[in-house]
């Protein structure tokens, strides 16, 4: 999922991801190591997390926390914002017109997509990324996982 979310980051963006101040909004497995490696192509991202342990998780990392009730207020000023929250998070207020949003979440997703709109906002819904961008690796940690379950089953039975 990170993986395919720089690719169409890259490919929607006018300019390198180095330098370039993004917001990113959940901060779980995905928004977690979507962070560590935008970071890595020297990013400045800044973390908005409902929870002071994912904030204080994205500090320990070098990256910037935030707390998601101040969304409103932090997200106009980033012209490229990636949620991963499967919640109603991304509305009108904290939109920034002609901006870029990726949205990582499960339906419904967390960004008011006719807002967006209204505003000038590219905003994509990026579902389903490991199996569109990587279908061999996404089937194989399928499988893995399957078989996790089965053998946890017949461990318990």
């Amino acid at each position: 999922t990170a993986e395919g979310c720089i690719g169409i980051l890259l490919a929607e963006r006018t300019r390198t991801l180095w330098g370039t101040n993004l917001l990113l909004l959940g901060f779980g497995p995905v928004g977690q190591a979507l962070g560590a490696r935008l970071a890595a192509l020297g990013a400045n991202v800044t973390v908005c997390a409902r929870r002071a342990e994912q904030r204080a998780l994205a500090e320990s990392l070098g990256l910037r926390g935030a707390e998601l009730a101040r969304l409103a207020a932090l997200a106009p000023a980033f012209d490229t914002v990636v949620n991963t929250v499967p919640a109603p998070v991304l509305t009108e207020p904290a939109l920034r017109p002609g901006s870029l949003i990726v949205d990582l979440a499960s339906k419904p997703g967390g960004t008011d997509f006719a807002a967006a709109q209204r505003l000038g906002c590219k905003a994509i819904h990026a579902r389903s990324l490991p199996a569109a961008c990587a279908p061999d690796t996404a089937g194989e940690a399928v499988a893995r996982t399957v078989l996790t379950i089965l053998r946890e089953r017949e461990e318990h039975t």
